[in-house]
């Protein structure tokens, strides 16, 4: 029986053919869906940055005053008691408040932990975005979550009537900040002057104020680089997502 090859070799390419866009199709699909995956990622992770630098704003905000206090009650302690004493008592306490950070990195940790890093094609934005993650839980124990040992020695000085009272009224919680606020004296002029002359003569307490004074204003510098390297990973992300 006569054999005919080309119909037999038009029918080997085509199942061939068939096959090979059969694969193109499924890569294909499958790029799509990275993409659709990577886009999601990418915009959560936005969303994470902006949430990051808003809190970030607020803390060295929060920072400031804490600084600012602790500023009037080293000048207090420098100057031998030339100023009113209820508010460098009061300067003495509010230098002890205290506002970690951490970041919002829910949605890299989740991609990490699943191994799904390889869906951010850029090679770039994701050495980026690593480092800005790494960079920030590396300062978590020492800078954006230092506990002052100022904190407990201050507390531990003060009569806690008085500490009740400044928190009742010279302090809100939620408002960042505008927590801090002013508020009368609920000591008479002279027991103030006491306690604001005991604390400055308290040496160990004015060297542990000093330290936790130099760690916030580094907390503060370093987190001004860090708002900038967030701000900058959001234009990339853009970028990104307009391809």
């Amino acid at each position: 029986r006569q054999q005919n090859w080309f119909a037999v070799a038009l029918e080997f390419v085509i199942v061939i053919a068939g096959v090979v866009i059969g694969f193109q199709i499924t890569a294909w699909n499958a790029a799509r869906q990275d993409r659709t995956l990577e886009n999601e990622y990418l915009a959560r992770i936005a969303g994470d940055l902006r949430e990051d630098v808003a809190t970030m704003e607020l803390r060295i905000g929060y920072w400031e005053r804490v600084i600012a206090f602790g500023d009037q009650a080293l000048d207090y302690a420098d100057s031998q008691g030339e100023a009113e004493p209820w508010p460098v008592v009061l300067a003495f306490y509010q230098a002890s408040q205290f506002n970690p950070y951490s970041s919002q990195s829910t949605t890299f940790t989740e991609l990490q932990s699943a191994g799904d890093l390889r869906l951010i094609t850029n090679a770039n934005l994701r050495a980026a975005l690593s480092r800005y993650y790494n960079q920030n839980l590396a300062r978590q124990p020492s800078v954006y979550a230092f506990t002052p040992r100022y904190r407990e020695t201050v507390r531990g000085v003060l009569p806690i009537a008085l500490q009740r009272y400044i928190w009742s009224n010279c302090y809100q919680f939620g408002r960042g900040a505008d927590g801090f606020i002013d508020c009368a004296s609920p000591v008479e002029a002279g027991r103030a002057r006491r306690l604001a002359d005991a604390l400055a003569d308290n040496d160990a307490l004015l060297r542990q104020l000093r330290f936790w004074m130099l760690n916030l204003a580094v907390s503060r510098d370093l987190m001004i680089g860090e708002i900038a390297f967030g701000r900058r990973l959001l234009e990339d992300i853009d970028t990104e997502l307009a391809e």
